[in-house]
């Protein structure tokens, strides 16, 4: 009896030593130093920025003058030469500028997300990025298996020592049953 109050004594010591291992996950913001590489294991990602683009149509028209611009007046009415060029130009024309907003990773808030845990622990992770690069959504999902652990123990702790307690008796009783057959069996010769 005192083996078993030892074991299950152990088995919950060392349950409640397990249950202090927290797991945690951590965030931290990674610095900022031009070529520096940061060092750890984990998740980084970074917070989007807001970008407007700004479109703006422009339309080039390039005037050239004649090769034979200099008998245009003596060939043509004067009501005719009005849309003769005299002189070379270029001018441009804007257009209706278009404003669309986007994301982009921002360069200046850069984060890791370092993930700690223990041996009873199940961790789910679950990132969604767009196509630039931007994370749009992110979860995580910590599942503690300890404390089924520390039943699935005890229960077996238990289960063992009734069964341990079985195997006691049951000898002195198969013994005296066997000692009373080899009596039955001896007479009956």
């Amino acid at each position: 009896m005192n083996k078993q109050t030892f074991l299950i004594s152990s088995i919950l010591v060392l349950a409640l030593c397990g249950a202090a291992c927290v797991a945690k996950n951590v965030v931290v913001r990674v610095p900022q130093k031009d070529g520096a590489k940061v060092k750890s294991e984990g998740v980084f990602y970074a917070l989007p920025r807001t970008v407007i683009n700004v479109e703006v149509p422009v339309n080039k028209t390039t005037k050239k003058e004649g090769k034979y611009n200099k008998f245009a007046k003596c060939l043509f009415r004067t009501d005719e030469l009005e849309g003769i060029i005299d002189k070379s130009e270029i001018a441009f024309d804007l257009g209706t500028p278009v404003l669309t907003p986007s994301s982009e990773p921002d360069p200046n808030e850069i984060f890791l997300v370092k993930i700690k845990g223990h041996y009873f622990e199940d961790k789910k992770m679950s990132f969604d990025w767009t196509e630039n690069s931007v994370l749009t959504k992110a979860s995580m999902d910590t599942t503690n298996r300890l404390v089924d652990m520390v039943t699935q123990t005890v229960q077996t702790a238990a289960t063992l020592a009734v069964a341990r307690r079985n195997q006691i008796l049951r000898p002195s009783v198969a013994s005296n049953l066997s000692y009373k057959r080899m009596i039955r069996n001896y007479r009956t010769r």
